[in-house]
């Protein structure tokens, strides 16, 4: 028999199965809590937006390090699903144009 953690188990013979691909989400943010009301199943992707690790604490950022809002309008989204604040990207302030300001000089552009 697969062994399973004591949260899972607790929520499962008192709450219910808990939904195919989803994880349950500690609310009392006690990892060694198996209490079934303080669990509610979430999304992977959920679970780690709400986490104090660095995917929640970055999902949580409303600004960028200048103080510019993360907004619709401010914002790219890249590739990889990061975000860059779109003001210090055309004031030549974002990490990319700061590290090339440094190994070529202040003059580089983009």
């Amino acid at each position: 028999m697969p062994m399973i953690h004591a949260h899972r188990a607790a929520y499962e013979l008192l709450v219910g199965p808990v939904p195919t691909g989803m994880h349950l989400d500690h609310l009392c943010r006690n990892r060694w809590c198996s209490n079934p009301a303080h669990c509610e199943p979430v999304s992977i992707g959920e679970n780690l937006r709400r986490g104090n690790g660095p995917t929640g604490l970055n999902a949580r950022k409303a600004h960028c390090l200048r103080g510019h809002p993360f907004d619709d309008a401010n914002t790219h989204i890249n590739q990889d699903g990061t975000r860059r604040c779109r003001e210090c990207a055309r004031l030549g302030q974002s990490p990319q144009f700061a590290t090339r300001r440094r190994r070529y000089g202040p003059n580089v552009k983009g």
